[in-house]
């Protein structure tokens, strides 16, 4: 963490290299800009600045591209955009997927091959970038079917993960039906 403080100070300091996507690009890598594959390039400058590893920066790429894009409920509305430049996805750039030890889980659960972000990310190069957005469901259901007993994972319901999710629905009615949906995400991935 403190690695990433000193990033955000610097950013503090010079404001002005974030007040457009492009111009936060620049800063980030170094004023080269590929703006054929701009998210791309968000990520690999962000994964370049100290304090940023491949999770975090995957995460936050997808989340720029979902506050422009994916969670507009009428285009016109501006409260979740950050920036006005912020372009839409074409299909030769990039998306990762935000892989954490959930989902590591999950993937050496399928196969148990010890796998890394890289492995992930590469076993979904022939899907599309907005395929990536959806396969981030995989934390939600991950994280729910999850409990750590003696440091291992150990793949059940975890009530209490599910009610630690703010936004969750917490009426029996609803609890009940993500439960049964989570035992069947369990039954998926165990074969």
């Amino acid at each position: 963490m403190s690695l990433l403080a000193i990033f955000f100070k610097n950013i503090y300091k010079e404001k002005d290299n974030i007040n457009s996507f492009y111009s936060f690009l620049k800063y980030i890598n170094n004023g080269k800009v590929d703006r054929n594959m701009p998210f791309k390039s968000l990520y690999e400058g962000l994964k370049s600045q100290k304090g940023w590893g491949e999770k975090t920066s995957a995460l936050f790429v997808k989340n720029i591209y979902n506050y422009h894009y994916n969670f507009q409920l009428n285009k016109e509305r501006k409260e979740l955009k950050i920036w006005d430049d912020v372009p839409e996805i074409n299909e030769d750039d990039k998306l990762y997927l935000p892989v954490d030890s959930v989902i590591k889980v999950i993937f050496n659960t399928l196969s148990p091959i010890n796998w890394t972000f890289n492995d992930i990310n590469k076993s979904f190069q022939s899907f599309s970038n907005e395929d990536i957005i959806l396969f981030d469901d995989l934390w939600f259901w991950g994280f729910i079917t999850q409990k750590i007993e003696d440091k291992h994972r150990k793949l059940e319901w975890n009530d209490d993960k599910y009610w630690m999710i703010k936004d969750s629905c917490k009426d029996d009615r609803t609890i009940n039906e993500i439960k049964n949906k989570a035992k069947s995400f369990l039954e998926l991935i165990r074969g």
